[in-house]
């Protein structure tokens, strides 16, 4: 039964290309992401992901978890606004 329906779905795919029904896929090959990048990516995110343990560690030790949960947002809305600016974005007020 199966043999059956893949020899009749080649067949009717074969028919549908003969009448235009259906294009023939020819798919471009994906650019190639260089290897260099990344693991230069993969680094960076480990840097990061490490430090930040460790200097909220140190952070906490220094001033209350909610002063350093406060601080962090601070510099994430920071670098947000950052990013925005650069690209030109406003936002609209309603």
């Amino acid at each position: 039964m199966v043999a059956m329906t893949s020899t009749f779905t080649v067949r009717c795919l074969a028919d549908c290309r003969k009448s235009g029904r259906i294009k023939a896929m020819n798919p471009e090959p994906a650019p190639q992401f260089p290897f260099v990048t990344a693991y230069a990516l993969a680094v960076a995110n480990a840097l990061i992901i490490g430090l930040s343990f460790s200097l909220v560690k140190v952070a906490v030790t220094l001033a209350g978890p909610v002063d350093t949960l406060a601080f962090r947002f601070v510099i994430a809305l920071a670098v947000c606004f950052l990013f925005a600016r650069l690209k030109g974005e406003r936002g609209e007020r309603s």
